[in-house]
């Protein structure tokens, strides 16, 4: 090898231009992870389920120090639309949600955090879901959507007399099995059955059906009921409960 390199002496300045180059990119190569700028992070937790709409607590935090802040999101689904904030100023175009610092609370100190309360009310097919990403003053932070209970349809129909049924799954695997309660309903002449449903890690995309029934009475007047969903217990995760409303509709 050294008696090629001798009979080709042009090679020798390729070689130092290579080193050159090598060199030249390690100079420009980006810092490491170490060095950078820590990244936001949000939460939002539901706080208040009441069918139609929800209250949740968005917790922000920047990462690095600021002296001001705007969150923004999308609405999942388009007709739903946040009718108030607390602790933030608010500005929704579309589905799209801006949550800017109010006067007293911009500034926020490098690893500190704030929060917002937002209540939403949704759509006539009680969309609850929770947003799918947060970004703060433009960066994409980390966050992981709140699962929950889903029920489908979320309004069935129960006529004096009869029964109707609707099928209860959840948003994500859970890390053990959760339990969902069945009941709460404000007309007590309604009743649901199985009184609770259990998924685990194998079986909680596989909807469950429960059935509701109401009386006949001798009114002729159609009656509204309340069903919750609720995750009983010490869960490994906190689960957005989900609330059926049933009509019940006067066949008489």
């Amino acid at each position: 090898m050294a008696d090629n390199l001798r009979s080709h002496p042009a090679r020798r300045p390729a070689a130092r231009l290579l080193t050159l180059l090598v060199l030249a990119a390690a100079a420009v190569a980006p810092p490491s992870p170490a060095g950078a700028v820590p990244t936001c992070t949000v939460r939002h937790q539901v706080t208040v389920h009441w069918g139609t709409g929800y209250q949740a607590q968005v917790t922000i935090t920047p990462g690095a120090a600021v002296t001001a802040w705007t969150a923004e999101f999308d609405l999942p689904d388009p007709q739903q639309a946040v009718t108030f904030a607390a602790y933030a100023w608010l500005g929704q175009s579309g589905t799209h949600v801006t949550l800017a610092n109010a006067s007293f609370n911009g500034t926020v100190p490098a690893g500190g955090s704030v929060t917002a309360l937002i209540g939403v009310h949704t759509n006539p097919n009680l969309t609850n879901t929770p947003p799918a990403a947060f970004t703060v003053n433009g960066q994409p932070c980390a966050y992981s959507p709140q699962p929950y209970v889903i029920a489908s349809p979320a309004r069935p129909v129960v006529p004096e007399g009869g029964t109707a049924t609707f099928a209860v799954r959840l948003s994500q695997a859970p890390a053990a099995a959760v339990t969902v309660p069945v009941g709460g309903a404000a007309n007590p002449a309604m009743s649901a059955s199985p009184a609770s449903l259990v998924f685990t890690p194998a079986n909680w995309a596989v909807p469950q059906t429960v059935a509701v029934s109401s009386p006949q009475d001798a009114d002729t007047t159609g009656q509204t009921g309340q069903l919750n969903l609720t995750v009983s217990g010490a869960q490994p995760v906190p689960w957005v409960n989900a609330v059926v409303i049933s009509q019940q509709l006067d066949d008489d």
